[in-house]
């Protein structure tokens, strides 16, 4: 397998990691009426969202409202950590030419230190 490949393969594993892990977090805050008030409890993320169809549209979009930023925060979260993986793992290459070239004023000038085969 290439390096881009098994880069790629390795970043999309390790954002499903940072995924999973986020799943059996407690960020989701579930609003539970008790008596006279409304008390909020921390549940993980799965165990909110399978009981948002047992809900009201209005309790729902309520609870959806004060969730999304931790979803997001979980979310960038994991594409951060891909792209990390990925962009570290990469190998850069640099091409024989880019050493027979220095930056002037103008732009890139030839500088002769590698002279041309014939």
């Amino acid at each position: 397998m290439r390096t881009h490949a098994r880069m790629a393969v390795l970043a999309v594993a390790s954002a499903i990691a940072v995924l999973v892990v986020g799943l059996f977090l407690p960020i989701w805050i579930e609003w539970r009426v008790s008596g006279w008030c409304g008390v909020g409890y921390s549940v993980p993320l799965w165990e909110g969202l399978a009981g948002l169809p047992a809900k009201s549209e209005k309790e729902r979009r309520d609870s959806l409202k004060e969730n999304r930023t931790s979803c997001a925060v979980l979310l960038a979260l994991a594409a951060g950590t891909g792209s990390v993986v990925f962009l570290a793992g990469v190998r850069r290459v640099h091409p024989d030419a880019a050493k027979d070239y220095l930056e002037g004023p103008n732009g890139s000038l030839r500088d002769g230190r590698v002279q041309p085969s014939t």
